[in-house]
């Protein structure tokens, strides 16, 4: 027979179970508001109707899916998969992968973001460890690499691997300067 145990002490696999619950359930409700936010205070300010660049979408640009019976708010974001000319030869109809399926959509329902496939590329080689702002010394001509700037040290000397990189843009299409991350200080 067994005895009846009066112990304080909790069945471990119930307070590992509904801790693990509360967190799944914080980091859902944390993904969904920051989506939310992000699609009401940044999507919303960059679809305005009226004018339209003459810049034609490129493979790789992030777009907005424009739906006459959908909220802009809900509307889909999509990457550029392929661009199709018309019968004219200016691409008019561009293939697009959303989240769930690819779709051919007309340009005149796809809003393109601020962010663009070149841009991104130039943004990602310009925050590697060997593209750092190059300075030249007036008292010599030693190359010399600035982190920020109060990290200025004169006597440190970089090679330099290529001097005919291009610097990257500073500004995306809609002039709001792009900031390069700099993580982990690398």
């Amino acid at each position: 027979m067994r005895a009846e145990c009066n112990c304080e002490t909790p069945d471990l696999d119930q307070i590992y179970r509904s801790s693990l619950v509360k967190r799944t359930k914080y980091f859902q409700k944390l993904r969904e508001d920051l989506r939310q936010r992000f699609r009401n205070e940044y999507l919303a300010l960059l679809v305005h109707r009226g004018t339209r660049r003459n810049d034609a979408l490129e493979v790789g640009d992030v777009v907005l899916i424009g739906h006459d019976n959908v909220r802009r708010i809900d509307w889909p974001l999509g990457v550029v998969l392929e661009v199709y000319p018309g019968k004219d030869g200016v691409p008019q109809v561009a293939r697009i992968r959303t989240s769930h399926a690819e779709r051919i959509r007309p340009f005149q329902r796809l809003y393109p973001l601020e962010v663009s496939a070149k841009t991104e590329i130039s943004v990602l080689k310009a925050s590697g460890k060997a593209s750092l702002p190059v300075e030249k010394t007036p008292e010599s001509s030693t190359d010399h690499v600035l982190d920020s700037p109060t990290d200025y040290a004169p006597d440190s000397p970089v090679e330099s691997t290529d001097n005919s990189e291009e610097k990257p843009p500073t500004e995306t299409r809609l002039e709001r300067t792009i900031k390069i991350p700099r993580k982990l200080n690398l």
